[in-house]
């Protein structure tokens, strides 16, 4: 549902012990291993094999496997008021996915208190990738 997993590489290009999880909503990282390979074995390699998310399995169970190119997204995103349910997920490119997901993110972190987000806006960068704008009253 547009979650993902990340790790950062040090100065010398090698592996920084954590993996981090980042929720596919406002994307706020929580470490989920303390090495890549506690991660590979203990969450990546056992999900593969049974998954615990409700709502992927129950996606999965009622659309049947999704591309390996694509995410499962809510629309609109939880983040913006949308709803956790199967009716509102979609499927989408991942990278576009991905990229939506921090831009609402971003949008949510910058906002000024007391403001709301009321709609979104579609945009296409420099380099031809489709983007969001959340739109605050």
């Amino acid at each position: 549902m547009g979650d993902q997993y990340a790790y950062r590489r040090g100065a010398s290009g090698d592996l920084d012990q954590e993996v981090y999880f980042l929720e596919g909503t406002l994307l706020r990282p929580q470490v989920i291993a303390g090495s890549f390979e506690d991660f590979m074995v203990n969450e990546f390699l056992r999900n593969a094999r049974d998954p615990y998310d409700e709502l992927t399995i129950e996606a999965v169970q009622r659309r049947g496997p999704i591309d390996m190119g694509n995410h499962w997204v809510y629309v609109p995103s939880i983040a913006l008021g949308g709803t956790e349910s199967i009716d509102n997920v979609i499927e989408m490119p991942a990278v576009t996915a991905m990229t939506f997901a921090g831009d609402v993110a971003s949008a949510l972190r910058a906002s000024r208190p007391g403001t709301s987000p009321t709609g979104v806006t579609s945009w296409t960068d420099d380099h031809g990738r489709a983007r969001l704008k959340v739109v605050f009253a």
